[in-house]
């Protein structure tokens, strides 16, 4: 969605939230206005799932095989440490050298390169297997790595959404704001004919009808999630239910919410495989409100550090 239209999609969302919580007598004075109301809200959710499926296609790919080779590299860099303590027991000094590996050394490697490092890891696991055993790398501990491994390289050469699927959402996206535009032609009308009854209303419709540019736009909620371990979630989605609002973590697990209005507000952190966790953070003019959240991978209770 460009910049122009995310500003005009929020407007868009003002005005429903406003209309649709008017009292029913308001409403049934301008005939014909909880029709347009509906409609209106039936549009808005339309765009929403465009959206979020135009961006889905674009990032999931990203998102799936970001989170398959933290997985990979994690797995690897047990291995790797498991092999290092081994050969400096052993005084085998070629193999210490060859495990002078990181998890960030593997993760910011291309893809290819990343692949090629954990299958060197995990057949290097196998050939000393014996030694390090005591470790806790067993046989099953190193066909969980080559699974990841399969994974990881068949992930990497997945197809992406096709230039005409993601021009047919876009097209899908502007002909629903085409459709709304005229309704917000007959929502002026039909509001605006209460202005001698309800000069109020009238008058927040027409802030409400304001559309800001956020161009300029101020960071209302900076937020870091992490796992028990202190390692950031890459992927996890903080969403803000009442104002629609949602937003990915990037691979450090940092996200931001901008252009909040004051208040407060309920952050849900979520993600496959970990608790869900909800927090209230409040938001005030101008200033950037700071929240870490830690999930927990096993069932129980969630904190938030």
């Amino acid at each position: 969605m460009k910049k122009h239209d995310e500003n005009k999609y929020y407007m868009e969302q003002l005005v429903h939230e406003y209309l649709k919580g008017l009292d029913s007598a308001i409403v049934e004075a301008s005939p014909e206005l909880d029709t347009d109301i509906a409609e209106l809200g039936s549009e808005i959710d339309l765009i929403a799932e465009l959206n979020e499926y135009q961006q889905m296609n674009r990032t999931g790919h990203q998102l799936i095989k970001s989170q398959l080779k933290q997985d990979m590299a994690m797995k690897a860099i047990e291995v790797v440490d498991a092999l290092r303590a081994y050969a400096k027991v052993t005084n085998n000094m070629v193999l210490f050298a060859e495990m002078g590996i990181t998890y960030w050394s593997i993760y910011k490697k291309r893809d290819a390169e990343a692949k090629d490092e954990c299958r060197f890891i995990h057949d290097r696991g196998v050939e000393h297997l014996a030694g390090i055993t005591t470790y806790g790398i067993t046989e099953a501990f190193l066909l969980e790595l080559k699974g990841l491994i399969t994974d990881y390289n068949a992930n990497m050469t997945k197809p992406r959404m096709s230039i005409t699927e993601r021009m047919q959402l876009t097209r899908g996206i502007d002909d629903a704001f085409g459709r709304i535009d005229v309704l917000l032609k007959e929502l002026d009308i039909k509001v605006f004919a209460l202005r001698t009854l309800y000069p109020a209303v009238v008058s927040h419709y027409k802030d409400c009808r304001r559309i800001v540019d956020y161009r300029g736009s101020v960071l209302a909620i900076s937020g870091t999630v992490k796992n028990e371990l202190d390692e950031p979630i890459f992927g996890a989605t903080a969403t803000i239910e009442v104002l629609d609002r949602s937003t990915k973590s990037t691979y450090k697990g940092n996200f931001e919410f901008r252009n909040l209005p004051d208040g407060l507000y309920t952050v849900v952190v979520e993600r496959p495989g970990y608790e869900k966790q909800a927090v209230t953070v409040g938001v005030v003019k101008g200033e950037t409100t700071k929240i870490n959240v830690v999930l927990k991978s096993t069932e129980g209770q969630l904190r938030v550090a």
